[in-house]
């Protein structure tokens, strides 16, 4: 997300937060310890910022806020932020009912102000739920029951 002007237009020295999310997130991924975030990129083509925090946060709260001292952001440069680490709450993801759509905010923050944000949108999915080819299909062992006579089955023909 970009910071516009009144009339709509990006400044030229705006900051510019970008995020590079999973579309579908579930239990079975927070399981296996994937990552939701692959990449948050800030931009800063203007002057030099000092005390800047990156807070990680989500609605509905499905992991627990995150704050990252960032200290200084130098003028025309660029910082990244890769998989940040994340603290979920499994039981919110297990119980699910039905998929619920969620939205990853990032906000960049001086003295308690946010300077620039950016959001994605993505879909969280019931522990029994696979997103098909959207993730890896290793995942999909997570949606079988071991104690399953059928498992015996397949895994002997393999």
């Amino acid at each position: 997300m970009e910071i516009k002007n009144h009339d709509g237009r990006v400044p030229m020295n705006a900051i510019r937060v970008q995020l590079e999310v999973v579309t579908v997130y579930g239990y079975g991924s927070s399981y296996n310890r994937l990552p939701l975030i692959h990449r948050i990129l800030i931009e800063n083509p203007g002057e030099t910022l000092e005390g800047l925090t990156v807070t990680i946060r989500v609605s509905p709260a499905f992991f627990v806020e995150k704050k990252i001292p960032l200290g200084k952001l130098e003028e025309k440069s660029a910082y990244a932020v890769c998989t940040p680490e994340l603290s979920f709450d499994s039981t919110y993801l297990a119980y699910l009912k039905e998929p619920v759509p969620a939205t990853v905010f990032v906000s960049l923050e001086k003295d308690g102000q946010i300077v620039a944000e950016g959001k994605r949108g993505m879909t969280l999915i019931t522990a029994d739920g696979w997103s098909g080819s959207e993730t890896l299909p290793e995942l999909l062992s997570v949606l079988v029951s071991p104690a399953q006579p059928e498992i015996d089955k397949i895994a002997r023909c393999s």
